[in-house]
């Protein structure tokens, strides 16, 4: 971890960060951490809403559409501010989510979260795909 930066230095430091964490060519994990927790987001949205309105995932976004997009940017922001909180790189801020657990909660740590994320990506694609095809909910 490195030392924050003088107020002087500040704004260009956070704007290579976040450059940074979003370019995934340079190995920034930002989008995939951020898409994975939408994702899952996402699952949960779709299974209570399904259930609750007899939607398709679809009609459920085409119906509320501001309030999905705003969750959407909300959560989006919120996984780039331990960044300018600590003053530490993404990468950094990633690497301690995977080790900071204690010994008996060892499973539940940022690798878990990275697996269960793509595999709610995936899973999501999927959703949309049947879910066109069959013109019906799946849940």
């Amino acid at each position: 971890m490195r030392e924050k930066p003088g107020a002087k230095d500040r704004r260009n430091w956070e704007a290579e960060e976040t450059a940074a964490a979003m370019d995934v060519l340079g190995g920034g994990t930002a989008p995939e951490l951020i898409q994975g927790r939408l994702a899952m987001l996402g699952w949960l949205g779709v299974i209570f809403g399904e259930q609750a309105s007899r939607l398709t995932a679809w009609e459920q976004y085409c119906h509320h559409s501001l309030l999905i997009n705003t969750l959407a940017l909300t959560f989006s922001v919120a996984t780039l501010v331990p960044v300018y909180v600590t003053a530490n790189s993404f990468k950094d801020v990633v690497q301690a989510s995977k080790t900071g657990f204690p010994e008996k909660f060892n499973v539940i740590n940022g690798m878990a979260e990275e697996q269960v994320g793509r595999a709610a990506m995936v899973g999501f694609g999927c959703l949309i795909a049947v879910e066109s095809m069959t013109n019906s909910p799946l849940f």
